[in-house]
């Protein structure tokens, strides 16, 4: 019997953590996909500040002034800079979503596939538990029938007359 209610406690945890790696699993997909569409607004954002940035430039560099030019020049190669440390910045950013997002499917393919059999299993020591529940109940039942007639058998007879004489 005790055996039989460990083998329960080890199916249910069991499907516990096949449940427990499905939802894990689900969530970070979740924040995954989430967190790289979060990159992907970034990455036009810096695509627009660029080119609208760069743009004022460019036209800055198209003056005869020295002066203008050089600096105009000098702040370009500074905003380029600036937008590929920006771009190599994201890019890591929105592999480390996708590396969530992919942990996050494998782990929920691992809890589905763990699940099924872990149910079965729980099913199976349920059943287990119960047919030993019904022999131990069945085997106490019967000791308690066989104690009750034994005493019923071995218990001495009074003696009506000791009675009398006790009065």
């Amino acid at each position: 019997l005790q055996k039989a209610k460990e083998n329960l406690v080890k199916a249910e945890r069991k499907v516990t953590i096949a449940d427990s790696l499905i939802d894990a699993g689900m969530q970070a997909q979740i924040e995954g996909k989430d967190e790289l569409r979060e990159q992907e607004r970034e990455l036009k954002m810096l695509e627009r500040e660029f080119k609208a940035n760069s743009k004022a430039l460019n036209k800055r560099l198209k003056t005869d002034d020295e002066v203008e030019f050089m600096t105009a020049q000098k702040e370009l190669k500074e905003l380029e800079a600036k937008y590929k440390a920006d771009l190599k910045a994201n890019d890591i950013k929105a592999k480390f979503a996708l590396k969530k997002e992919t942990k996050g499917g494998a782990n929920y393919q691992k809890g589905k596939t763990q699940k099924k059999p872990a149910e079965e299993g729980l099913l199976k020591a349920q059943s287990a538990l119960e047919v030993a529940q019904a022999k131990y109940n069945f085997a106490t039942d019967t000791q308690v029938v066989r104690v009750e007639k034994s005493a019923k058998l071995t218990a001495p007879k009074e003696d009506p007359d000791k009675n009398k004489k006790a009065k």
